[in-house]
């Protein structure tokens, strides 16, 4: 029987306690004759919790948040891996309040991780008679990738559109490959980047996304498309299952183009420590 990261739900169910949804920069007055402003680091504001007494905002769906996303006018989309489903949020911006939109999206099969908004004409649905673009893809620990798009009525799940036999997908990126839409998913439990076309297909992609000076059992843990290229940082998968390990240095993140030739090494190990977020 397939796992689908019981061991991660339960160890990142503390995390999600502290719900972060954002983190918002402290600037602080340097200390040079001339008051230059300099960045002096990060202070956290729990915006939503499953947790009551956390947050500025309780949500008990709020369990294990993997996946952020959002569009240039919709809400932002939260994958809850914990309870299977996608929660909506709004506000929290120029001082305003947070506060939770009134919609709940199931995820067929479970364990949502990555998650990516679609600005393209590909990823459609079939609504009626009529094909409409998907708006928001997520992946899972499941294998599966799966896709929602605004309809009328409003729908509250997402459809499944594709699985992958014996995957575990962790992270989600949206670019071009061969010059098409495409989705990169992780799949931690191979170790490898599957890259899904715009129908939804699988594509073939022999010896794209790989780099042979990785340590055994690394694989590609989190992913983002950045400008022309794809990051994918790597996590040390467990011995014997499909979670990740932790531990000072266990993380590496590398540089590939987007139809997978890797570009270059970014960070090794360091202060990484089972690195999954990537933001540009």
């Amino acid at each position: 029987m397939r796992r689908i990261g019981m061991t991660a739900r339960r160890r990142l169910r503390r995390i999600a306690a502290l719900s972060l949804l954002g983190l918002v920069a402290v600037i602080a007055t340097g200390g040079s004759a001339s008051g230059a402003v300099t960045l002096h680091g990060f202070r956290q504001i729990n915006l939503v919790s499953d947790i009551p007494g956390r947050a500025q905002l309780t949500d008990s769906h709020l369990v294990n948040p993997w996946g952020i996303a959002a569009g240039p006018t919709t809400p932002l989309w939260v994958a809850d891996n914990g309870t299977d489903v996608a929660t909506l949020y709004s506000g929290s911006v120029h001082g305003s309040a947070v506060t939770q939109v009134p919609l709940v999206v199931s995820v067929p099969g479970g364990a949502p991780t990555g998650q990516v908004f679609n600005p393209t004409n590909g990823f459609k649905l079939s609504v009626g008679d009529m094909r409409v673009p998907s708006k928001f893809i997520f992946d899972s620990e499941a294998g599966t990738i799966t896709a929602w798009t605004l309809t009328d009525p409003v729908q509250t799940s997402a459809r499944t559109k594709l699985t992958v036999p014996g995957a575990v997908f962790k992270g989600l990126a949206l670019s071009f490959f061969d010059n098409q839409p495409a989705l990169y998913a992780t799949d931690f439990a191979h170790g490898r980047v599957v890259v899904v076309d715009s129908h939804f297909h699988r594509v073939a992609t022999p010896g794209k996304f790989e780099d042979a000076m990785l340590p055994p059992r690394f694989a590609p843990f989190g992913i983002q498309a950045i400008g022309h290229r794809i990051v994918v940082s790597y996590a040390e998968r467990e011995l014997s299952g499909t979670d990740e390990v932790h531990g000072a240095g266990l993380g590496f993140v590398d540089v590939f183009s987007r139809d997978g030739k890797l570009v270059s090494r970014l960070v090794r190990r360091g202060n990484l420590n089972a690195p999954w977020g990537l933001v540009r």
